[in-house]
């Protein structure tokens, strides 16, 4: 038996995964910046920011895949 909606679903999750990883690196970089500029510390902040955005990015990926099982 098909489960509803399956199609649409993964779609949908196709569609957010790649979105969830841009907007984790966008907001890690921005408040990497953000420091940067308050600490006066530049780029290594704004650097360190991408990283954990990344990394963010991917357990929100992960997160989202074992939900196709």
């Amino acid at each position: 038996m098909k489960k509803k909606g399956g199609m649409w679903k993964g779609f949908g999750l196709a569609a957010a995964m790649p979105v969830q990883l841009v907007v984790a690196v966008l907001l890690g970089y921005e408040g990497g910046h953000f420091l940067d500029r308050r600490l006066l510390t530049t780029p290594w902040l704004g650097i360190a920011g991408v990283l954990v955005g990344v990394a963010v990015g991917f357990i929100g990926i992960y997160r989202m895949g074992s939900w196709l099982k």
